[in-house]
């Protein structure tokens, strides 16, 4: 009498670890669009620069401040005074685990007494990582 000959199993490829990368692609990409479009919530015409440079990403919190021509603060869309901004930037800046980076985006027509009071809240809070968005000359 013959043995019988032992089964394979069929060979075949595991989706999972592909579909898990996948979806976390499509999950980095539509946070990364949507802070795109918060930075730019406001369009302000932006000052020119002759110096400067480009900063890289990096791992850091994000919080962009924008200052219009009339002299109002907007974080996002949304419209805040001076005192609510203290109160956020002392949040951000608590709970934020990495550090905090605050970009400005302020109107190139827009006076330095107008801007001055969040660039000292900012150092108030103990934020040390300013920049401002600036377009090249």
């Amino acid at each position: 009498m013959k043995a019988p000959a032992p089964r394979r199993a069929a060979i075949g490829a595991n989706l999972t670890p592909m579909i898990d990368v996948v979806f976390l692609l499509i999950i980095f990409f539509v946070v990364s669009g949507s802070m795109t479009r918060q930075e730019e919530a406001r369009p302000v015409p932006l000052p020119t620069a002759a110096g400067g440079e480009e900063t890289e990403s990096r791992e850091t919190g994000k919080l962009v401040i924008t200052i219009g021509e009339d002299g109002a603060i907007y974080v996002g869309s949304r419209v805040v005074p001076l005192d609510e901004l203290k109160e956020r930037l002392s949040r951000e800046k608590a709970s934020s685990a990495l550090p905090l980076e605050v970009r400005v985006r302020a109107d190139r027509n827009l006076l330095w007494s107008e801007a001055e009071p969040v660039l000292l809240l900012c150092a108030e809070a103990g934020i040390g990582d300013l920049s401002f968005s600036v377009l090249p000359k």
